[in-house]
């Protein structure tokens, strides 16, 4: 049965101003899927994976200013979107970020 993030508390948190994975995730995570939540192996002391375009957002919500992607994204998400690449990975231009996301 797949897992209904609707419920899930917010997946990062600021701890002592370093934003972190959020322990309750992790609990609530590991209660859905009877599986690690990370496997990092000191997650109390990591930095925030961003994984996909749905992390990236929710990093950003409720902040006052959005966390700026690195250039090296940026520059593949255009490289993505090219024409050519999209001709040559079998994808349209207007949807190949969300279809690449979604594997």
């Amino acid at each position: 049965m797949p897992i209904d993030f609707t419920q899930a508390p917010p997946k990062y948190v600021f701890i002592d101003r370093v934003m972190q994975l959020n322990p309750e995730y992790q609990k609530w995570m590991e209660a859905q899927s009877k599986t690690p939540a990370t496997t990092v192996s000191e997650p109390e002391i990591a930095l925030p994976i961003i994984s996909n375009m749905d992390d990236y957002q929710q990093l950003n919500q409720g902040m006052d200013v959005d966390i700026p992607l690195t250039g090296f994204t940026t520059e593949t998400m255009a490289k993505i979107q090219e024409p050519e690449f999209c001709l040559d990975a079998g994808l349209q231009v207007d949807t190949a970020l969300d279809d690449l996301g979604s594997i």
